[in-house]
């Protein structure tokens, strides 16, 4: 399906996409192919609306494919082994939209992550296991939903 999307906030035009929309969870996905091979992964909610109309972002989850420590997402290893992705949270935009400011409001759980000797405080957005796109979906929600009151 494809759809437009607003491109990364405000940092350009929008673009159309190659999109997923899941309609029992009523979210929808798109990925894309950043600079330095960065991983952008845009989640919205509601059904996409058909060109030329614009969607909006919801949430990102971009990971880094070459170390740097800058990017909000990752993938970990808990201690028992289960493997979990997560989040900082939702940035920038406008004053107020912080990771921190979403992790202290929201009811979204948190995990440390070490990496590279520095440890970071994340969002817990889902288990990689049977439900997580149930989990993703509550995720992208509960971000818009800290958006829309900050």
């Amino acid at each position: 399906m494809k759809f437009r999307v607003s491109s990364r906030g405000t940092r350009g035009p929008p673009l159309i996409h190659e999109g997923v929309y899941f309609p029992q969870l009523d979210i929808w996905y798109v990925h894309e192919i950043g600079p330095g091979m960065t991983r952008w992964n845009h989640f919205g909610i509601g059904k996409p609306l058909s060109p030329p109309a614009t969607n909006a972002i919801a949430a990102e989850m971009n990971f880094p494919t070459d170390g740097s420590l800058s990017h909000h997402a990752r993938f970990a290893r808990e201690v028992d082994g289960t493997i979990i992705l997560l989040n900082a949270g939702p940035g920038g935009g406008r004053k107020g939209v912080t990771p921190h400011a979403f992790q202290s409001s929201s009811n979204v759980p948190t995990a440390a992550a070490t990496e590279k000797g520095s440890t970071k405080n994340f969002a817990r957005v889902a288990t990689m296991a049977p439900g997580m796109l149930d989990e993703i979906a509550a995720y992208v929600n509960a971000i818009k939903a800290f958006r829309d009151t900050t």
